[in-house]
């Protein structure tokens, strides 16, 4: 109707005040990990502000971390409760809050020692010398670790108006962290070592599958000469440091961190809840469709 000229006006106001505005809090800390709440919340705030844009949200908006901060105390940074987490939301203006626990947090750690025979194959420059072609034996020691923690936790989505928990989830949640380390020293090529040397290969083939079968137990997918040549590259690899975090986030069973030592606790329980971004995600998601009554979200922007 282009008799009414405020329109261009009336339109993004009337939007805007159909936009839900949500708070992401931070839960409540029931384990014995320091400043949890507020990494995980931070992390997660990162994660749905880049996700959570009218393309795939129609009517949810975030509100920027520090404005949340700026309405709490330092206690509640670690210990919010449900009804703490209300008034904050009335004191932000926003219709809905994010609020949850983590808790149950647990640890087991294992240590194990690898000692096993190996090989340099061997070749005497002399071509007279006896036994010119040959293997070495040599001995091998090396040391594993493992430390699984375990964590749960529980968010739900509040309405303010209401204080009525709109949605809810929770889950238990693990993380596994696996090392290996040698100090043995290879002299040469690293590819000039064996596990099994042609020899016993064919003189016992069982008990060479054998041993393969027990190098992968332990080492995964690494092969002998590139755990010797890790070991030759040295490094200060004797203790965790916090720029190790990467390396055991991408690590697994059969491909070990070669480090004598493991992340601790704390960081491993980091690394579990990392990823708690994705069930709210889902549930904000969910909420946001419940209250698009019409158009598809690609087209909020052109109206």
């Amino acid at each position: 109707m282009p008799g009414y000229r405020d329109i261009g006006v009336r339109i993004p106001r009337t939007y805007d005040l159909a936009l839900t505005r949500v708070a992401i809090l931070p839960f409540a800390n029931q384990t014995d990990v320091p400043g949890l709440s507020k990494i995980i919340s931070d992390h997660m705030y990162g994660e749905l502000d880049d996700r959570l844009n009218p393309r795939q949200f129609q009517f949810t908006r975030l509100v920027d971390n520090e404005q949340v901060y700026a309405k709490m105390t330092v206690s509640q940074l670690d210990q919010l409760s449900r009804d703490g987490a209300i008034q904050i939301g009335r004191a932000l203006g926003v219709r809905r809050v994010v609020w949850g626990h983590f808790g149950n947090l647990k640890t087991n750690s294992t240590f194990g020692v690898y000692r096993q025979t190996i090989y340099r194959h061997v070749v005497d420059p002399d071509p007279t010398a006896k036994d010119r072609d040959r293997y070495e034996e040599q001995d091998f020691n090396a040391v594993t670790r493992q430390r699984e923690v375990k964590v749960s936790y529980e968010f739900e989505v509040i309405d303010i108006e209401s204080g009525q928990t709109m949605t809810r989830h929770g889950d238990d949640l693990h993380s596994v962290a696996n090392t290996i380390y040698t100090t043995f020293q290879a002299r040469g090529n690293c590819d000039d070592y064996c596990l099994v040397p042609p020899a016993l290969r064919s003189s016992n083939p069982d008990h060479a599958t054998l041993l393969e079968q027990q190098w992968g137990a332990t080492f995964g997918n690494w092969t002998l000469s590139k755990v010797l040549l890790k070991a030759r590259e040295g490094g200060n690899r004797s203790h965790y440091r916090p720029e190790f975090r990467n390396e055991f986030a991408s690590a697994s069973y059969i491909f070990p961190v070669f480090l004598d030592d493991l992340p601790s606790t704390n960081d491993m329980a980091l690394f579990a809840l990392s990823n708690t971004w994705k069930p709210v995600y889902d549930q904000l998601q969910a909420l946001d469709a419940q209250e698009d009554g019409a158009a598809p979200a690609a087209d909020a922007a052109s109206r």
